[in-house]
């Protein structure tokens, strides 16, 4: 049986961790789903693309611990791995499914978001804004 290895660059969506498992029951485990966006869908609001391929990807023993603690949600990687099987993801989606993967590059993370849903560096300049223009008013 062959398996066609990918290099994909994606969004994790969710990150899970399960340790003792496989055969040996030894083994720790990362489970990623990574959105590889289809660059030629169109974009939203935000700038994202509208469509893109789930990956469903595993990450193994040391691997796994690593990625546990540095990688986050809607952070951008770039992995490596076996291709192992293609599923539905509800309806018309497919997901691919990614094992004995290598993580290659731990890209960056997105902003965190403040409560008002605008990254905090535009919340810092609206402030600043703010207090600008009080200052302006209280001169006049």
């Amino acid at each position: 049986m062959t398996f066609s290895t990918a290099t994909i660059q994606g969004k994790v969506m969710w990150i899970g961790w399960k340790d003792k498992q496989g055969k040996q029951e030894n083994r720790n485990t990362t489970t990623l789903w990574v959105n590889v966006p289809d660059k030629r869908s169109d974009k939203d609001e935000n700038g994202n693309h509208t469509k893109g391929t789930l990956y469903q990807v595993r990450v193994w023993d040391n691997q796994a611990i690593t990625a546990q603690k540095y990688i986050e949600k809607f952070q951008t990687i770039t992995l490596t791995g076996s291709i192992t099987g293609i599923d539905n993801y509800k309806e018309d989606n497919l997901k691919i499914n990614m094992d004995f993967a290598t993580i290659l590059d731990y890209g960056y993370k997105q902003q965190k978001k403040s409560l008002e849903g605008k990254s905090t560096f535009v919340n810092m300049k609206g402030a600043i804004q703010e207090e600008i223009k009080k200052k302006v008013a209280s001169i006049k």
